[in-house]
């Protein structure tokens, strides 16, 4: 609920929507997905923006679903779009709208191939979709990561090539995220209670310059800021455009 509450803050403090601007959200026909459409609308409406479509689709892409879905987007007047979909769905979408001649701005779903650009999940018409994300691009930080994956790859799996990785996957993130349990782990010491663990995790903080920094001191378990992700036709990939992680805009 968070992300999709965010992104609305993000249309109207980043992109500019203002008052009266008509935005739609789409998201998967599912019970789980009715919280995503209250935070989002909550969020946009106190913002003044003006949801004009609010639509459960599909969970795997429907065509001719989000073909009538793109009809009634753009003749609400919908100038941005939040997705909470998959990626497939989202590229599906897209596709489908840009073949009609209507490209709002897209906004896709934190992490899960959203605004890929390479097939099934994407495509060069995904240009400018935007997507938060909660860890940095391989390609964009200095990180011992990707070195220290590939080689534990290598020793696990001789002669096999490291995997490079893509918006779908990611070796290095998640020996990034291997590295926040060992962290984890040894800042609650070696005899481990669950008191002496809770303890220490009330003042545990850490970042590892690949993933979303994580502080136990807060409210929240780990951390709430975002990398923001446009989809760059030109580079191929989707490139970083905010890697302070913010946590309002």
């Amino acid at each position: 609920m968070q992300q999709a509450a965010l992104a609305a803050e993000y249309m109207a403090g980043t992109l500019g929507a203002t008052e009266g601007t008509k935005v739609g959200h789409l998201r998967l026909n599912s019970p789980n997905a009715d919280g995503i459409a209250a935070a989002f609308v909550a969020s946009a409406e106190s913002r003044g923006l003006e949801v004009v479509v609010n639509d459960a689709v599909d969970k795997d892409p429907n065509p001719a679903q989000l073909q009538a879905e793109c009809v009634k987007l753009q003749q609400a007047g919908a100038e941005m779009v939040y997705t909470y979909a998959s990626g497939l769905v989202l590229t599906a979408a897209v596709q489908a709208c840009d073949q009609q001649g209507y490209r709002p701005q897209w906004m896709g779903p934190a992490n899960g191939g959203a605004c890929a650009l390479e097939p099934p999940f994407g495509g060069p018409f995904m240009d400018g979709c935007l997507a938060f994300s909660t860890s940095r691009r391989v390609e964009a930080v200095d990180s011992p990561f990707e070195t220290t994956a590939c080689e534990e790859w290598k020793a696990s799996f001789p002669g096999e090539p490291c995997p490079e990785a893509t918006d779908l996957a990611d070796l290095p993130g998640l020996w990034a995220l291997l590295d926040v349990f060992r962290a984890t782990i040894e800042a609650a010491g070696e005899d481990l209670t669950r008191s002496g663990f809770n303890q220490a995790m009330a003042g545990f903080r850490y970042d590892n310059g690949y993933l979303n920094p994580i502080d136990f001191a807060g409210t929240q378990v780990g951390g709430v800021g975002v990398v923001v992700l446009e989809a760059d036709a030109d580079a191929g990939v989707p490139v970083e455009i905010e890697s302070s992680w913010p946590a309002s805009f």
